[in-house]
């Protein structure tokens, strides 16, 4: 991996640390979504973040093909597990998970689709 490639994974790691939680939670979680685009081998665990760096990380490096997947199945279970504590994924992290995609050559169509963000919450910030 590039070091351009690697500033983004942290970059990714920092937006998506608020995202499902690591573990422990039945209906959302980091497990769920590796087993859901079967990169389950490549999480690691410990802490969130370190964790989330090293799956986004282990991913890109060993199955980028499955990279995509896994950030578009994480985003779909935050909207749930967001939106359950009454902190709804908002259109401003859609837009910085946007914004940062395309430093790794990726474009993820249901996530960039123009009317997606149209059906989340407006950032209060």
């Amino acid at each position: 991996m590039i070091l351009v490639e690697e500033q983004c994974v942290e970059d990714l790691a920092d937006l998506l640390y608020e995202f499902p939680p690591g573990s422990g939670n039945s209906w959302t979680a980091f497990p769920l979504d590796t087993a859901q685009v079967q990169t389950k081998n490549l999480r690691i665990g410990g802490c969130k973040r370190p964790t989330a760096v090293h799956l986004l990380s282990s991913t890109l490096n060993h199955r980028r093909h499955k990279f995509a997947p896994l950030v578009l199945a994480i985003a779909r279970q935050s909207m749930t597990w967001e939106r359950g504590k009454g902190n709804p994924l908002t259109r401003l992290e859609i837009d910085d998970l946007n914004q940062l995609l395309p430093r790794l050559s990726l474009n993820i169509p249901d996530i960039h689709c123009p009317a997606f963000p149209e059906t989340l919450a407006v950032d209060d910030a």
